[in-house]
């Protein structure tokens, strides 16, 4: 059996790209997304922002790279909105994560939980 991992990127906060929810956006009804907990947010991915960046890779590509390291019958299924993004996605198959950076960031996805996840934070 496979898994499908729906909006592997967070929804944007992976990426640093969430900075405010247009009333049109799907997102506005996702408690995560709300003006409340925005912010508060997009801080608790920094550490894996900065993983990327210390990797010289982008936060996309570590947390599909990751993903597709956890086990093979997992599959993401990125937004794919432009040519770039798929490429940059694509890309994310063929980085290797040494077993050192998988163990980062697991470490650093242990440590925080989304505000807004279904739980009554």
């Amino acid at each position: 059996m496979g898994v499908v991992a729906w909006s592997p990127l967070g929804g944007g906060f992976l990426t640093g790209t969430v900075r405010e929810v247009a009333e049109d956006d799907f997102r506005r009804n996702i408690p995560r997304f709300d003006a409340a907990r925005l912010a508060a947010n997009n801080g608790r991915y920094t550490p894996i922002r900065s993983l990327a960046a210390e990797l010289g890779i982008t936060p996309g590509q570590l947390a599909l790279s990751w993903l597709l390291r956890q086990d093979p019958a997992v599959v993401p299924i990125p937004g794919s909105r432009t040519p770039a993004h798929i490429a940059e996605n694509l890309e994310a198959a063929r980085i290797g994560l040494p077993a050192g950076t998988l163990a980062r960031v697991d470490q650093a996805l242990r440590e925080f939980a989304p505000l807004g996840t279904g739980s009554l934070r």
